[in-house]
């Protein structure tokens, strides 16, 4: 409570409305780590509270159906939308990631990212070697 009553003071005084975007790191929609949980709990607030929100976010296969089928039970229009993006992988490998973008049932606008496909642009492996590699690195130069 004390949080929501500081957001919405501080929108008060600066502006009253606000536009908040996050970028999720997380795997899937639903918050599994306390991170994310944070993250959504705060995006789900900021809402509650009049304030335009967004978020861009891996999905799994069928999770946005399920939050889509969710807000349509109260009410609000899930207004789907599919495209595919392209990307070139750092061997230069041409992919097209599936994104949908849907407005979730506590009004949020999301931008799901098809986690399938962007892991097999991006191998999570491929990210462990270059953190592992930038953390050798600066052990090193310390």
């Amino acid at each position: 409570m004390i949080l929501k009553n500081l957001i919405s003071a501080a929108a008060d005084r600066r502006n009253p409305k606000l536009r908040v975007f996050l970028v999720q790191t997380a795997q899937g929609l639903t918050p599994s780590s306390g991170g994310y949980k944070a993250n959504i709990s705060l995006l789900r607030d900021m809402s509650a509270l009049g304030h335009d929100t967004a978020q861009i976010c891996y999905g799994f296969e069928g999770e946005v159906d399920v939050y889509a089928k969710r807000a349509a039970e109260k009410n609000i229009d899930p207004a789907i939308t599919e495209e595919t993006f392209p990307v070139v992988d750092p061997e230069g490998k041409s992919h097209s990631l599936m994104v949908k973008t849907f407005t979730d049932e506590y009004k949020i606008f999301n931008a799901a990212i098809s986690r399938e496909p962007f892991n097999l642009a991006y191998p999570t492996n491929e990210f462990f070697s270059d953190t592992r590699a930038f953390l050798e690195v600066s052990l090193l130069m310390n």
